[in-house]
């Protein structure tokens, strides 16, 4: 990367890349999360507590996160699973659908070489796959499915222990105790008071404060920020085409502006031109073509009834 560009690498580099690029990922960890969702989960959690005073803030949160404890304890424990539901239904599913892409070549009981778009090592012991899929997530990737698949096994027996229904059910058996309200409190003589409440202006923000760059009308839309335009009439960075002011490079595509194009005055027939001679044979023509028309849609229709009387004064 830092033959291509050194100064696009420095700057990437700055960034602290281990926060967001999942080769940087502990593998400890069985996860391949680089987002802040989990924060902005919680965050939409406790929006109404928020604006709360910090004391009855920390309580709504305090019920809820007990609540929650309990609710996912009794939810897990009734179902009669191996593995957690969602990581059953949304990963390891759609990976044991492609393994049938694959061809196993065992090298020894414990290492298998498996042939797909592209071929890969497997080794079971270690837990751990060439694509770093398995290692990372802990979640068999459809290369192990082919080799559990062709050992007659479950692929639900290579799921990382951190994602079972048993871990699951001890990560949420530790309770939050209730806390009476203040009435039941034991009196103690010691001079502490609350610090005083402080009323902002305005009224209270809800929502998070979003960064400079970050859209604020489209969400889940990324900006334009740090984007570089080019412009097809030079081929220069910097601008585009309809702010460029500089003669047009060799090979440069200009496309003709959008709409009708305008008419000019040279394009205009003269009415000398407009007005073509007509011989006399051709007027003739177009009168007779005209009384011929004329017949005919007096022809058109029901034919009128004659009178007794115009018959009699007509003989």
């Amino acid at each position: 990367m830092r033959d291509v560009d050194a100064k696009a690498t420095d700057a990437f580099l700055d960034q602290n890349p281990k926060c967001f690029c999942r080769c940087y990922v502990q593998r400890e960890t069985k996860t391949d999360v680089i987002v802040n969702n989990m924060a902005e989960t919680f965050n939409g959690f406790i929006i109404q507590s928020r604006a709360k005073h910090i004391i009855d803030m920390l309580e709504d949160i305090r019920l809820a996160v007990m609540t929650r404890l309990v609710t996912k304890h009794n939810e897990m424990s009734r179902k009669n699973v191996v593995v957690c539901p969602r990581i059953q239904a949304k990963k390891l599913d759609k990976e044991k659908e492609k393994a049938y892409l694959c061809t196993v070549y065992p090298s020894s009981n414990i290492v298998f070489q498996v042939k797909s778009f592209d071929d890969v090592s497997v080794d079971i012991v270690k837990r751990s796959c060439t694509c770093g899929k398995w290692d990372l997530t802990g979640i068999p990737c459809y290369h192990v499915c082919a080799v559990a698949a062709f050992m007659h096994k479950n692929s639900e027996d290579f799921v990382h222990s951190y994602l079972t229904k048993e871990v699951y059910l001890r990560s949420y058996e530790y309770t939050i105790p209730p806390l009476p309200s203040e009435k039941y409190w034991p009196i103690v003589d010691l001079p502490l008071d609350p610090p005083p409440v402080k009323i902002g202006p305005g009224r209270p923000k809800k929502n998070r404060k979003k960064d400079p760059q970050e859209t604020k009308k489209k969400t889940g839309k990324l900006g334009r920020h740090g984007t570089l335009m080019s412009c097809k009439n030079c081929h220069e960075r910097g601008h585009n085409i309809s702010r460029c002011k500089k003669p047009a490079a060799e090979g440069s595509q200009v496309t003709r502006k959008r709409g009708r194009p305008k008419k000019t005055a040279d394009a205009q027939p003269s009415q000398s031109t407009a007005a073509p001679q007509v011989s006399q044979s051709t007027q003739q023509s177009q009168g007779n073509v005209a009384s011929q028309q004329t017949q005919r849609q007096a022809k058109r229709g029901r034919p009128k009834k004659i009178s007794k009387s115009t018959n009699e004064s007509a003989e």
